[in-house]
């Protein structure tokens, strides 16, 4: 046992240099063309709570409204209804989780080239039962309209299940939960590397930190899977090589455990720093334990055991002993160790097991005004210090006697001070209202006269008055406060004297909702509120009827019209208002209608005479949406399933047709 102990720093420092050198800190660069990673699980099923996290770094558009398309992080389930769990990013390039045909939107973008904490939360039981978190802030919680009921398919990261819609970007820190984490365990967790693999509700745990960051790493293509699942992936498509598709640097995570093989040379027993666990023997050992930061740590451990030899001598002194062996002085009782290396390589171990006997020493505090005499040595000390005097003892070892001195100089303090208004000072009990010096007289708890002279500085704080007009919800960064109604807002702050100052802003909020109304019969469009302009609007081609001050207009044609409203300076627009009275036949045509209406993901025209049709969607404000035309009259088919849910309007122009469609 004593040879352990001398041996254990060494062995100590081995173990872990070898123990910490573990594999980067990497992540996975997916392609955006064709790069996924399969795994033999078949995800979290039916309504069942689960949780999704990763980071992500991309620079991709995945906004449909601005041409980008769909990005997957995660998919599993079925391509139907309510049957399959997919997170990714879609609308404002921000996350969404999605069940097919409905989905919960985030509305804060990922895609500025920084690394993201995403997570998608599903609670069953909670009564807003997804919940989206970007860098461990809620950005939504909400309900899908359809119920969940996940089907039974493996999961794949970076493609959805119907073999469509990559991910475009960096993906680090995978983890799938059977579980709806708490904005509290996301937050814990997301900044480090999970420090234990043993809970059940962990399903699948991707590190990452495999292969060399951007470099050549072909016939690497399997991803460990650090969950008690142990499914571990597979890399599809990927070329291994360079700074895309492949392996590269991660997310700036702490280290969470750690997994290392250690060669040692021990002499003696061995003991394991990782486990406390004594090996007599050579061999190779699988040492499970914890680390110094007490997360989970599995270790390889190849060991041989070499013998060690002990000489033993006992001394007995007084206060100190020198050793001769090392060179050394010692002063407490103990076991001390010197060691040589014998052929073998191993320490030649001298032990002493040394016994200091005491030497009396009496120590007492002693403070003084000014100076002390002090009787024991018949001496006077000005200073402040230790001072001993030394007696034998009975026991032959020398007595000490010693004072801790403390001499206090009566003394003047200056002190100078800066306050705000007005300042207490508790020395004399005084509250002061005015800069200056004042002075007062004490005597310290040593019977020590001390004179403390203060000078004071008082400052004051400063009120602003501000009056702000604006014709929407201002914020008002320096407050960090919105203001979005009519008030007077108020922001502490210190000036540059220290003190709190106030400013106070008189906000006006001047807003308004503009409306048009069109009357059936005789196409008489009225604008309201009261204004100073109103603007007259096609919404089909944005093209302007009348601008003046006359908040009417008789229209003549049918289609989509909206106002455009002034007032002090504050513009709107109204919602587009459809107008059909001016002959039916130029948007409607009883021959042509669709179906199904309201749709999902897409709609058929029904009624068409010939092929090559051409046909215009629009949305409620003209904007066109969609432009093409109809290669068979007999299917005629339109894809809206990337559009957001809503009113929209089929144009038919050589028909003269305008009809109203509803997107789910």
């Amino acid at each position: 046992m004593e040879i352990l102990l001398l041996m254990k720093i060494r062995l100590l420092f081995l173990f872990l240099w070898s123990f910490f050198g573990l594999f980067a800190q990497n992540a996975l660069q997916f392609d955006g063309v064709n790069d996924i990673v399969t795994v033999n699980y078949p995800g979290i099923l039916g309504n069942n709570a689960r949780t999704v996290e990763a980071w992500i770094k991309t620079t991709a558009n995945y906004d449909p409204n601005t041409g980008g398309v769909q990005g997957v992080i995660s998919d599993w389930g079925t391509f139907t209804n309510s049957n399959r769990s997919t997170f990714n990013i879609l609308f404002n390039n921000a996350i969404r989780f999605e069940v097919n045909g409905n989905g919960v939107n985030g509305t804060i973008p990922v895609n500025d080239g920084n690394w993201h904490h995403v997570a998608m939360v599903y609670d069953p039981t909670a009564t807003l039962k997804v919940s989206l978190y970007v860098d461990g802030v809620l950005d939504i919680a909400g309900n899908l309209t359809i119920p969940v009921n996940t089907l039974s398919s493996y999961v794949r990261l970076g493609q959805r299940v119907d073999g469509i819609h990559f991910l475009n970007g960096k993906m680090d820190e995978f983890r799938l939960w059977s579980v709806a984490l708490t904005q509290a365990q996301i937050i814990a967790n997301k900044d480090k590397e999970l420090c234990h693999l043993n809970d059940p509700n962990l399903k699948l745990y991707y590190t990452f930190n495999q292969g060399l960051a951007n470099g050549a790493n072909a016939g690497l293509t399997t991803v460990h899977d650090w969950s008690p699942n142990q499914k571990d992936g597979t890399l599809v498509n990927f070329t291994l090589t360079g700074a895309t598709s492949n392996w590269v640097s991660g997310a700036p995570l702490s280290a969470g455990f750690s997994v290392a093989t250690s060669t040692e040379t021990s002499c003696g027993v061995y003991t394991s720093a990782l486990n406390g666990q004594q090996y007599a023997a050579s061999g190779t050992y699988s040492i499970n334990g914890l680390t110094q930061a007490g997360c989970d740590s599995l270790l390889t451990l190849n060991l041989t055991v070499l013998p060690s030899y002990l000489s033993v001598e006992n001394n007995t002194s007084c206060a100190s002993y020198h050793w001769a062996q090392t060179g050394q002085t010692y002063t407490t009782s103990g076991i001390y160790y010197d060691s040589l290396t014998a052929i073998n390589g191993c320490d030649s171990i001298f032990k002493l097991n040394l016994t200091i006997l005491p030497v009396s020493n009496q120590i007492s505090h002693v403070y003084s005004c000014g100076a002390y005499a002090w009787n024991q040595t018949g001496m006077m000390y000005n200073d402040s210090g230790t001072y001993s005097d030394t007696l034998m003892s009975t026991q032959g070892c020398d007595s000490i006697i010693t004072i801790l001195l403390t001499v206090y100089p009566i003394e003047v303090v200056s002190v100078n001070v800066t306050a705000c208004q007005s300042y207490f000072w508790t020395e004399a009990n005084q509250m002061l209202t005015a800069s200056g010096t004042y002075s007062a007289l004490f005597q310290s708890v040593f019977g020590c006269d001390s004179m403390v002279s203060l000078t004071l500085q008082l400052n004051f704080p400063d009120t602003t008055y501000q009056n702000l007009t604006a014709c929407q919800g201002t914020y008002w960064s320096e407050a960090g406060i919105w203001m979005n109604t009519t008030g007077v807002y108020a922001h502490i702050f210190q000036n540059l004297a220290g003190c709190d100052s106030i400013v106070y802003v008189d906000f006006v909020l001047q807003s308004f909702n503009a409306n048009l109304s069109i009357d059936a019969t005789t196409g008489n469009a009225t604008a309201s509120p009261a204004a100073w302009s109103y603007v007259f609007i096609s919404c089909e081609n944005g093209a302007i009827l009348q601008n003046s001050i006359n908040p009417s207009i008789t229209l003549t044609s049918n289609g989509l019209y909206a106002v455009v409203v002034t007032i002090n300076g504050c513009i709107d627009t109204s919602d587009c208002v459809s107008f059909l009275s001016a002959g039916m036949n130029e948007f409607q045509n009883n021959f042509i209608h669709l179906s199904p209406n309201p749709c999902e993901d897409a709609f058929h025209v029904n009624g068409l005479e010939q092929d090559g049709t051409p046909f215009l969607i629009k949305d409620v404000s003209g904007k066109v949406m969609l432009e093409g035309q109809f290669a068979s009259a007999k299917n005629a088919v339109v894809q809206v399933d990337t559009f957001v849910s809503g009113a929209y309007f089929l144009v038919l122009p050589e028909q003269n047709t305008c009809l109203r469609l509803i997107k789910q």
